[in-house]
């Protein structure tokens, strides 16, 4: 596959969601806790980081999908003017939505 023929689609990428998913399993397993946030935060986060300024520099697209709630708290993540922003109705992004 070409670099040029792709396109990034972001689904709930949300500091909120995060924090819940890391005390939801802390509340199970405060170990599993630990990890799951080091994970997010340490290195799911930073990547996402990267491969969205990465879609960026190349000016290839990036489609942001988020419930009608949901807001992008990490201030490089968040939808620019001409970068589209698809509100979903449902958990599937692809089943309650146009992509």
């Amino acid at each position: 596959m070409e670099r040029d023929n792709c396109g990034l689609v972001l689904v709930d990428v949300d500091k909120e969601a995060n924090d819940m998913l890391v005390q939801m399993v802390t509340d199970y397993d405060p170990k599993l806790g630990q990890y799951v946030c080091e994970r997010i935060y340490d290195v799911v986060l930073p990547n996402t980081i990267r491969l969205v300024q990465f879609f960026r520099d190349k000016k290839l697209p990036i489609i942001f999908v988020q419930w009608d709630w949901h807001k992008y708290q990490y201030p490089p993540l968040e939808p620019r003017k001409d970068e589209p922003v698809v509100q979903k109705t449902t958990t599937g992004a692809f089943a309650s939505t146009n992509l």
